[in-house]
């Protein structure tokens, strides 16, 4: 099953959570903790590459200015003309795609936490409940 199965199986099965169903309580709380972990790790390696890929964009567009500087203009139209370069223009937006997806996982991270607290309020609530031999 791929991430993106469990993904959607796991909010399906948050939102026809119970709170009288102590295990169904504690299944989910496993599941968004697991790909929690998961995300978590996928976060870090998407800020390592939007790391890279804003390094990378500034040093085309630098590389790209001092070329242009080289053909005799003044520094800041230099600057202003590699901005509208095809090259510079591609590396920003490949940073600005990684951006995009990091945060969308950074979301997901997120969601998968409160999963977690919401399936744990659910399951110790049940449990004392049970306890206290009350009915649902």
């Amino acid at each position: 099953m791929t991430f993106e199965q469990q993904y959607f199986d796991i909010k399906v099965e948050y939102e026809n959570l119970k709170d009288n169903d102590p295990l169904s309580a504690f299944a989910l709380m496993k599941k968004a903790s697991t790909n929690k972990e998961y995300l978590d790790s996928q976060v870090a390696l998407w800020n390592k590459f939007t790391i890279e890929a804003e390094k990378q964009a500034k040093a085309i567009e630098a590389e790209v200015a001092t070329e242009i500087k080289k053909c005799g203009r003044g520094i800041k139209e230099a600057e202003l003309e590699a901005k509208s370069n095809e090259k510079v223009k591609n590396a920003w937006d490949r940073y600005f795609d990684y951006i995009e997806i990091r945060d969308k996982l950074t979301a997901q991270t997120e969601f998968l936490g409160r999963v977690y607290f919401d399936a744990k309020d659910c399951w110790e609530t049940a449990n004392e409940k049970l306890l206290r031999g009350a009915n649902f």
